[in-house]
Formats: structure tokens, C-alpha cells, sequence
């Protein structure tokens, strides 16, 4: 996959406004909130940021609840560093958590406080807890004004050399609409070019994109009067739940 074949390792490899850069280079860290679009890097920038370091990730939606997420914070946050070195906590996604978990977490980030930084991740701000929110510093990764220049100017040259690796091309006209298309998610953007890559296309084009209007259509008249045969159950009117699939209660 091209989006971990090029995910950048270390805070310098990625594309990212200077002010950004700067803050996330000072040392020692503060802890942070990372949010905004899906796809914008802050799981890549958090793992950046530990480079090197000793850090400790954590997916709350592929653990066993928040008290096993806490015995693995206390377990790495109590080993003390040779060097005496901060380590680096990263809840990646930390919106899967109830108000109760961030709670919990709370106690932690002041706990560990002399040892440990926090960095979570989450693609709304307005999910994390005053409590939690008032113990880090917030960055938005959906960047605008000059710093979105700055940005798209950086994923420019990264778009050109990873393309030029894999024997593809591609005009500055159809670059750019794709980043007016896809941006702030890069990762969908990486995806969509592998995709092309996968075709045997040396030039990529913006002609293969799926669509919506290019799903099927379905007959919702038929459909009601199969089931109606079907279970010899009567139909109030010609329509399932009053039209298409995604009308009514949603499970």
C-alpha cells in the first residue's frame, strides 16, 4: 500500500506549515490534541513526534475497554528511562472513548505528568471532555489561508516524486484538481493514484473516480411487488418504507 509505503517516519519527512513544524519540534513537548479531516496525517504526525523516543500507541476500539487501557498506560508510564527522557502516550482516535473513559484518562495525564506526554488524536474536537481538553494544547490539521498554500506547495513536490518512483505522470492542471477535489485527505488522494498505478496507467487522469450518480438504480415498485408475492403480505402503497433504502428509522 502506498499509503504506508510513503507514510513519513520522522516530523521533518512530513508536509506540514512551518509555525506547525516549529511548535511540534520544541522541546520537551506539551501534550496535544490532534483534529480535523480523516486522512490529514495527526496519526502520522503523533508517531513522528516519538521517533526515536519511547512511546506507547493505543487504538481505543481494538482494546478491552478502558480499564485495560489503563493498566497498559500505568504498566509503560512507571518504567522509568535511562535517560530519563519523556515518553510519548498516543490514543489514536480517542473519539471511540465514552465521557466516563476520558475521565479515567484524565487521572493519568496528571499522574504521569513528570514522565509521560499525552497526544490524541480525533477527527472532532467537540468529542473530548473539558476536563481532558484543558490539559492539552489543540491543533487543527485542516489547514487554510497562507498555510494551506504552504501545504498544498509541499504536497505538490511529494505528489511529483512519488509518481516519478513509480514511472507515472501527471500535469500540474490535473494535480490540482484533484487537490481541490480530495484535499485535506492525502491519504485518499495516495489511494486513488495506486489505484490508477494498479491499471497499468502511466498518466494519471481524472477521469476514473467513482461516482455516486453511478450506482445502481433499483425498481422500488418491483421490489415490493416480488416481496408482496412472495409472503402474500399486502403493502400499504407501491413503495418500501415510503421510497428508497435509506429512508425511515436507520439501524
Amino acid at each position: 500500500m502506498w499509503t504506508q509505503k510513503y507514510r513519513p517516519k520522522k516530523l521533518d519527512d512530513m508536509v506540514l506549515p512551518k509555525r506547525v513544524m516549529d511548535e511540534l519540534k520544541s522541546k520537551p513537548f506539551s501534550n496535544y490534541l490532534f483534529h480535523g479531516t480523516p486522512g490529514t496525517g495527526k496519526t502520522t504526525a503523533a508517531l513522528a513526534m516519538a521517533h526515536g523516543g519511547s512511546f506507547l500507541k493505543i487504538t481505543p476500539s481494538l482494546e478491552d475497554g478502558i480499564d485495560m487501557i489503563r493498566s497498559k498506560i500505568v504498566k509503560f508510564a512507571s518504567q522509568m528511562e535511562y535517560d530519563n527522557s519523556i515518553k510519548l502516550v498516543i490514543i489514536d482516535d480517542v473519539d471511540f472513548l465514552s465521557l466516563e473513559d476520558m475521565r479515567v484518562l484524565r487521572g493519568a495525564i496528571e499522574e504521569f505528568e513528570e514522565t509521560t506526554r499525552f497526544v490524541f488524536t480525533s477527527n472532532q474536537k467537540d468529542s473530548i471532555i473539558t476536563a481532558v481538553g484543558s490539559r492539552v494544547i489543540e491543533m487543527c490539521f485542516d489547514f487554510s489561508g497562507s498555510e494551506r498554500k504552504e501545504q498544498l506547495d509541499g504536497y505538490e513536490a511529494l505528489t511529483q516524486q512519488i509518481l516519478g518512483e513509480n514511472n507515472m505522470t501527471i500535469t500540474t492542471d490535473v494535480m490540482f484538481e484533484i487537490f481541490n477535489e480530495d484535499l485535506p485527505d492525502y491519504r485518499y488522494i495516495l489511494n486513488r493514484l495506486q489505484q490508477q498505478h494498479g491499471m497499468g496507467e502511466t498518466a494519471v487522469t481524472v477521469d476514473d473516480k467513482p461516482s455516486c450518480d453511478d450506482k445502481q438504480s433499483y425498481d422500488y415498485e418491483r421490489m415490493a411487488e416480488v416481496i408482496t408475492r412472495a409472503f402474500s403480505v399486502p403493502l400499504k402503497g407501491q413503495h418500501l418504507n415510503g421510497g428508497g433504502p435509506n429512508s425511515g428509522d436507520a439501524t
